[in-house]
């Protein structure tokens, strides 16, 4: 029986996001998680890695509100258009 390849965890880690995108290939991709399976400083990384690629896959569709900046422009444009109590609209 053969000793499987030893990939050294640098290597391992600088692979990880292309790992965990599928973007590797399937050779590599098995020594990678055969490194993965048996290396205590290796596999936390790849963890994080991970769990952050589905937290952007489930959280990355939630819209962004607009910066606060416009926003109070536009609220205060909309204020300075409205005409004081009392005065003519026409007057502006």
């Amino acid at each position: 029986m053969s000793t499987p390849e030893i990939i050294p965890c640098d290597h391992v880690i600088a692979q990880l996001w292309e790992f965990i995108d599928g973007e590797i290939s399937d050779e590599r991709a098995g020594l990678i998680r055969a490194h993965l399976d048996v290396c205590a400083h290796c596999f936390p990384q790849y963890n994080f890695q991970r769990a952050f690629v589905e937290f952007v896959h489930v959280h990355g569709q939630t819209p962004i509100p607009p910066p606060p900046r416009p926003r109070v422009f536009e609220t205060l444009l909309r204020e300075d258009a409205r005409p004081a109590d009392g005065e003519d609209p026409a007057s502006r």
